[in-house]
């Protein structure tokens, strides 16, 4: 969901409401995931029993390094603490299973092979 706090927000009938959160349950043993992306804005929804259902394991990935205003999840104080913007965007947090797992991507200057590879000679 590019933003679950739009999807809170359609207006689901009580029934619809009850297949979603039955499906976020039933899904969770088969390595299926789900990915809702929030922003500041949505933190009035969070009460919500849909979103309960979807976050129930407690799992996100964090990005920007403003963890001192993240709502959807518990951190520890060390990064509650954290408030300066990441300039590169290449740090996040990632807490799984009651973790918190600092992670470093290999964010750089992308580099080019030199044309399409589907116009190479093949031999």
């Amino acid at each position: 969901f590019e933003s679950f706090g739009d999807f809170l927000g359609l207006g689901l009938k009580p029934e619809q409401k009850e297949e979603f959160s039955a499906l976020f349950e039933k899904i969770r043993g088969y390595n299926v995931y789900f990915f809702g992306c929030f922003y500041p804005e949505d933190e009035s929804r969070s009460s919500k029993p849909l979103f309960k259902s979807f976050s129930k394991e407690d799992f996100a990935l964090l990005f920007g390094g403003r963890y001192s205003s993240a709502w959807c999840t518990q951190l520890p104080s060390d990064l509650r603490r954290a408030d300066e913007p990441d300039p590169q965007y290449d740090r996040c947090v990632l807490k799984y299973r009651g973790e918190c797992h600092r992670l470093l991507m290999p964010c750089g200057e992308l580099s080019s092979a030199g044309g399409d590879p589907d116009d190479a000679d093949i031999i």
